[in-house]
């Protein structure tokens, strides 16, 4: 080898300007980046509880349909035993069933009730106990 190969030194890496100019530009897009990704997520709320309301009424159309084209009443006198299902009494008392029981075998699912921005999903233990609330 060569006297001045020798004293040549070569670097690879990054001096700490040019590291700096990278931070800066990652900051600067996610600046712009931030307020489009909470956008998209209210939006896709917004899609959630179209979503939601859908299914609901299609359930209470499937409803409809098996019971000679006659809506749920808001509260419907049932006799039933079944505690997780419907307010009751007692074991095969007349009690009542709200609308939202009585659609629940065509929709099958509570949390269609619940719209995402609803109160109830931000933590209210108060009402959180009845979801039929909002």
């Amino acid at each position: 080898m060569r006297p001045e190969q020798r004293s040549k030194r070569t670097r690879s890496g990054f001096t700490l300007i040019e590291l700096l100019v990278v931070i800066a530009i990652i900051a600067i897009l996610a600046a712009i980046l931030f307020p489009v990704f909470a956008q998209a997520r209210e939006q896709a709320r917004k899609t959630v509880c179209l979503s939601n309301l859908k299914q609901l009424s299609l359930g209470t159309l499937m409803y409809v349909q098996d019971y000679d084209e006659s809506f749920p009443l808001s509260f419907t006198p049932v006799v039933t035993s079944d505690a997780a299902t419907f307010a009751w009494n007692g074991p095969t008392v007349k009690s009542t069933a709200a609308w939202q029981n009585v659609v629940q075998p065509y929709i099958k699912s509570y949390q269609l009730m619940i719209c995402p921005d609803s109160f109830l999903t931000n933590g209210n233990a108060i009402v959180a106990t009845d979801p039929f609330l909002n």
